[in-house]
């Protein structure tokens, strides 16, 4: 794998002791504290439908060019037509309101619609420019983020199964952060995890763009793994928000989230050897049948270091004795194409030195897909 830039993260800032973890919701049985664990399968699961916490409970609007502000009451509402109701009520009691309004939800469309029912005054909902932008709730309606107007009815363009939902992390004092990921989760393939990054709480940050200060990057990747790789940051909280409201499976699921620091190992250009390994078992009845206990196939790497001086050495094994055989990290095969894997260590690296002057040392990595 000649120029490749491979990269090995295992520090994560989120599954600190001293880190405090502050959901929008959790589901009682899969609570925040599973991600402070580095199995796959111990997932954080929000509540199911719409979570609305402060600050985002607006929706702006005007009528005939005056401004107007409705405010939600902040609750979890499981079904569509509660949050209709909520909505509803909040337009007719926003200040200065002259029309009254009606918003429904359909079971069948998945869709919300906001209508004016008695008045004369022209409605435009401000949901490209209106002044509460990062607090409103108009994307958990289905609604994108542009001006509605020439009508008096207004059906949001995209399904609603949920609202938004958060994880914020407090790492009690600041880290360099250069990496985030998350694997494991149940998005949809269009719907989004932003990372956002500051120096202060985001806990009363709007959700619809990162406060003022912050870096924030959506993560890509596909379907198994969303990453960002970014300019090294020092700060103390972290926050990732999810935006999948089409999702049909109506909650936010993420198994692993890390963010923390990269260890890159420069000028490494290992050999890189790709196996699988036969999870599955089979016995023998005695008359020779065979029976298989049916299990997944795990991917396996050795990756060969050739003729590392003894600074390299020194630095793999400290990586090997902060990252510990058998526990869990991300290592990127490739920077320039990312090709990450949540990996561990098979085994304590092996090194062999060759007869030169001065000595160096090939080494072999053996790593395991972790698939728990």
């Amino acid at each position: 794998m000649p120029g490749v830039l491979p990269r090995i993260f295992y520090f994560n800032v989120i599954q600190q002791a001293e880190t405090v973890l502050v959901p929008s919701s959790e589901l009682t049985a899969m609570p925040r504290g599973r991600l402070k664990f580095p199995l796959r399968s111990d997932v954080w699961r929000t509540l199911s439908g719409w979570t609305f916490k402060d600050p985002n409970k607006r929706l702006d609007f005007t009528e005939d060019g005056n401004a107007r502000v409705a405010t939600v009451v902040l609750n979890t509402y499981s079904v569509g037509a509660d949050v209709a109701t909520q909505a509803q009520s909040a337009m007719n009691a926003a200040p200065g309101v002259t029309n009254t309004y009606t918003v429904t939800y359909d079971g069948g469309t998945q869709k919300f619609t906001i209508a004016r029912s008695t008045g004369t005054a022209v409605l435009v909902l401000k949901f490209g420019d209106g002044a509460n932008l990062a607090s409103s709730i108009h994307p958990d309606l289905g609604f994108t983020d542009t001006n509605k107007t020439g009508g008096t009815s207004y059906t949001a363009e995209q399904v609603s199964y949920q609202s938004r939902h958060f994880i914020h992390a407090d790492l009690g004092q600041e880290f360099d952060l250069a990496v985030g990921a998350v694997i494991n989760h149940n998005l949809l393939p269009a719907g989004t995890i932003r990372l956002d990054v500051h120096s202060s709480s985001m806990l009363t940050s709007g959700l619809g763009s990162a406060p003022g200060g912050a870096f924030s990057q959506v993560l890509q990747g596909d379907a198994s793994l969303r990453h960002a790789y970014f300019a090294s940051e020092s700060k103390q909280f972290v926050r990732l928000v999810i935006s999948d409201v089409q999702n049909p499976a109506g909650y936010g699921e993420i198994g692993i989230a890390f963010v923390g620091p990269e260890a890159i190992l420069v000028g490494f250009s290992p050999d890189v050897t790709d196996d699988r390994e036969e999870l599955s078992e089979i016995a023998y009845a005695v008359n020779g049948a065979n029976f298989q206990t049916e299990r997944q196939t795990r991917r396996g790497w050795t990756v060969l270091f050739a003729s590392r001086d003894d600074a390299d050495k020194v630095a793999l094994v400290q990586i090997q004795d902060a990252v510990k055989v058998g526990r869990p990290f991300f290592f990127d095969f490739d920077f320039a194409d990312p090709d990450i894997r949540y990996v561990f260590l098979d085994s304590g690296l092996a090194f062999t030195s060759a007869e030169t002057v001065p000595v160096t040392w090939d080494v072999e990595m053996r790593l395991r897909e972790a698939l728990g």
